[in-house]
């Protein structure tokens, strides 16, 4: 699951490369734009899974057959995150403004 988003980009720059008459540029510049698309993606699944108060590494739940796949999909996009604070930072639902700012320290 965590190769897709790149492994899709890189099969769609390729075919609209070839369909675009083998532009050179154009496949430069789609090229460019998979490491955006992959970071994006991997932050927002980090923030979520932040969220949820899971650290990062979860992530690699994803390379698990089967399994890992689902797993992600529930757990980012299913279930709902932890109630109040964790030790990443505030809940989004209940933060107040101005609060997104501050600083957090674990076990406050």
């Amino acid at each position: 699951m965590l190769a897709s988003p790149v492994a899709l980009s890189l099969v769609i720059s390729l075919v609209l490369s070839i369909l675009a008459e083998s532009r050179v540029a154009d496949f430069v510049i789609l090229t460019l734009a998979v490491p955006l698309m992959f970071w994006i993606v991997i932050a927002a699944h980090v923030r979520r899974l932040h969220d949820r108060g899971k650290s990062a590494w979860w992530l690699l739940m994803g390379f698990a057959p089967v399994v890992g796949p689902i797993w992600l999909v529930v757990e980012l996009g299913c279930l709902r995150g932890t109630v109040g604070r964790n030790q990443y930072g505030f809940d989004p639902r209940e933060a107040k403004l101005g609060e997104w700012s501050r600083p957090t320290k674990a076990g406050r």
